[in-house]
C-alpha cells in the first residue's frame, strides 16, 4: 500500500522548498517567510507544511526561528547527518555483504586514484598521523574500529569530491561493524588480526603519499579481503540474525544519548525477531510509546527516519498505526542530492564520481542479465529510439535506471540514483537537457551499442561502451 498522502506531499514540498532555495541563490540565514505566507504560497495544509519543515530541519536545509522576526530561514546542511543517514539506510535495509564489498573496492580505487595524484603536504601529514601510530593496537575492538573509520572519512574528504566524502565512511562503518558482530574472537586473535588490518591500511596510505596508486590499491584490497574472510558467510548483515535483546550496530551504545537512533535499531531488531513482513502491523503510537519507554518526540523522530529509509509507514484510521514496509532508497536520494547541490557539486566532480561506478554497473549487468530483464532492456531501448523532444530525457534516463537495476547491487543503485538526481537541482540542467535533446541521435546510438553488449553478456565490451558513452555525454554537456 502506498504511503499516506500527507507524508508524500510533505516530502515533495520539502524538495520543492529546497529547490527554490537553490534556484534563488539564498544564503544561510535568509528568511523564507512565516508559516501563513508559506501555506498560501505552496497551497498545502498546516500538517503537510509542518512535516515538510521537520524534514528540512533534519536535513539542515532550513530552520524555524521564533519571535516577531522569526519564521522559516535557510539553514546549512551538515555532511555528518547525511553520512549517518547513508549508514543507517545501508544497515537497516540489510544490504548484502557482497554489495558493500563490491562497492567498497570500486570507490576505494577511485579515491586512491584521486589522492595519489592530488594529495598535498598537509593532506599527507593528516593521513600519516592517522595510520602511523596504529601499528600497535591501543584499544578495544570498538575503539580500533572508530580509528579505522576516521581514516576512511579523512580519505573521502581529502578527495574534495562531496559524493566520495559522504559515501566512503558509511560503507566502511557498516562493513567493519558487520565484521565485529559476525563472530566472537579472543583477545589474542583480535590483536593478531587487528595488527594485520593496520599494516595493510598503513602500507596503503604510505603508497598514496608516495604517489604509488597500484601499490595502494593492492594493499586496500588485501584489507578488504581480510574483512571478507573475517565475516561469517551469512548473505545479509549479521545484526539481522542475532537473537540478542537489542540489535545495535557497533556505533551505538545501549546507554547512547541519541535515543531516537537507538530506538530505530531496537524496532528494527523486533521486526526481524517477530519475523514481521511488509504490510504487517507493528502497533499504534499510543501503545508503542510506553512499550519502548520513549517520549512522543523521540518516537516521531525515529519513525520519520524509518519512513525515509522505507522500513516502516504510518497508516491512518482505526486499523492503522505503524506498519512494516519494504526498504526503499527513493526516500533518501533527494536528501543526498540536495546536500550535494548545497556543496556546489559541479559537473566535473559529478562525472568523476559516475564513470568508475557505471563501468562496474555495466559489467555486472552483462553478467547478471536474464530473460526477463533482457526483454525489459530491449523494450526500454525501443521506446528511447522512438522518443523525441521532451519525451527523450525520461526515456534515456529509464535506460540507465534499468541497467542499474539489472546490475543488482544496492549500493551502486543508490549511488547512481543520487548522481542522476543531483543533476535535477543544478541551475544549468535545463541547458544541458536541451543540448541532449538536440543530440538525441548520438545518445540513442550510444545507448543502443551499450545495451547490445549487455544483452550479449559481454562484460568487457559493456564496460568499454559505458566509457565511450560517458565520454560522449561529457563532450555534449559541457
Amino acid at each position: 500500500m502506498p504511503k499516506p498522502k500527507t507524508q508524500k506531499l510533505a516530502s515533495r514540498l520539502a524538495q520543492q522548498i529546497a529547490k527554490d532555495i537553490f534556484e534563488e541563490g539564498l544564503e544561510t540565514g535568509s528568511p523564507l517567510g512565516k508559516e501563513p505566507e508559506l501555506l498560501k504560497k505552496y497551497k498545502v495544509s498546516r500538517d503537510s507544511f509542518r512535516e515538510a519543515v521537520r524534514i528540512l530541519e533534519w536535513q539542515g536545509i532550513a530552520k524555524s526561528v521564533r519571535g516577531p522576526k522569526g519564521g522559516l530561514q535557510v539553514g546549512s546542511p551538515a555532511s555528518g547527518a547525511i553520512s549517518n543517514l547513508l549508514r543507517d539506510y545501508l544497515q537497516l535495509a540489510d544490504t548484502p555483504t557482497k554489495d558493500l564489498l563490491e562497492a567498497s573496492r570500486v570507490l576505494n580505487a577511485l579515491t586512491i586514484k584521486i589522492l595519489s595524484s592530488t594529495l598535498d603536504s598537509e593532506g599527507s601529514d593528516k593521513l600519516f598521523k592517522l595510520t602511523a601510530e596504529r601499528k600497535v593496537l591501543h584499544g578495544s575492538p570498538k575503539e580500533e574500529q572508530r580509528a579505522l573509520w576516521n581514516v576512511f572519512k579523512e580519505m573521502g574528504q581529502l578527495t574534495n569530491n562531496p559524493a566520495l566524502a559522504i559515501f566512503m565512511a558509511p560503507i566502511h562503518e557498516v562493513l567493519t561493524s558487520m565484521a565485529l558482530s559476525s563472530r566472537r574472537t579472543n583477545k589474542k586473535d583480535f590483536i593478531t588480526e587487528g595488527q594485520q588490518v593496520w599494516r595493510n591500511i598503513h602500507k596503503c596510505t604510505a603508497a598514496i603519499i608516495a604517489g604509488d596508486e597500484a601499490t595502494a590499491v593492492t594493499h586496500m584490497n588485501y584489507y578488504l579481503d581480510q574483512i571478507e574472510q573475517y565475516m561469517a558467510p551469512a548473505p545479509k548483515l549479521a545484526s539481522t540474525k542475532r537473537k540478542t535483546k537489542t540489535s545495535y550496530p557497533t556505533w551505538i551504545k545501549e546507554n547512547d544519548n541519541k535515543l531516537a537512533q537507538s530506538f530505530m535499531y531496537q524496532l528494527h531488531h523486533d521486526i526481524h525477531a517477530k519475523q514481521l513482513q511488509p504490510g504487517d502491523r507493528i502497533g499504534q503510537e499510543t501503545d508503542l510509546i510506553p512499550k519502548y519507554a520513549v517520549s512522543r518526540s523521540i518516537f516521531r523522530e525515529a519513525v520519520r527516519m524509518l519512513e525515509m529509509i522505507g522500513l516502516v509507514e504510518q497508516r491512518k484510521g482505526r486499523e492503522g498505526g505503524l506498519v512494516v514496509a519494504t526498504p526503499d532508497s527513493s526516500g533518501i536520494v533527494p536528501t543526498i542530492s540536495i546536500f550535494l547541490t548545497h556543496m556546489n557539486y559541479d559537473f566535473d566532480k559529478l562525472n568523476q564520481s559516475r564513470l568508475p561506478i557505471e563501468m562496474k554497473v555495466a559489467q555486472l549487468a552483462a553478467k547478471k542479465i536474464d530473460e526477463k530483464s533482457a526483454k525489459a532492456l530491449t523494450e526500454a531501448i525501443s521506446i528511447e529510439q522512438q522518443a523525441s523532444g521532451e519525451e527523450f530525457i525520461p526515456a534515456a534516463t529509464r535506460v540507465h535506471t534499468l541497467i542499474n537495476r539489472i546490475a543488482d547491487n544496492r549500493v551502486f543503485s543508490l549511488y547512481v540514483d543520487v548522481m542522476m538526481d543531483a543533476r535535477a537541482f543544478k541551475l544549468e540542467e535545463p541547458r544541458r537537457a536541451n543540448k541532449a535533446i538536440k543530440n538525441a541521435k548520438k545518445i540513442k546510438d550510444s545507448h543502443r551499442l551499450l545495451a547490445k553488449a549487455i544483452l550479449n553478456k559481454d562484460p568487457s565490451l559493456a564496460s568499454r561502451k559505458m566509457i565511450e558513452h560517458r565520454k560522449l555525454m561529457t563532450e555534449l554537456q559541457r
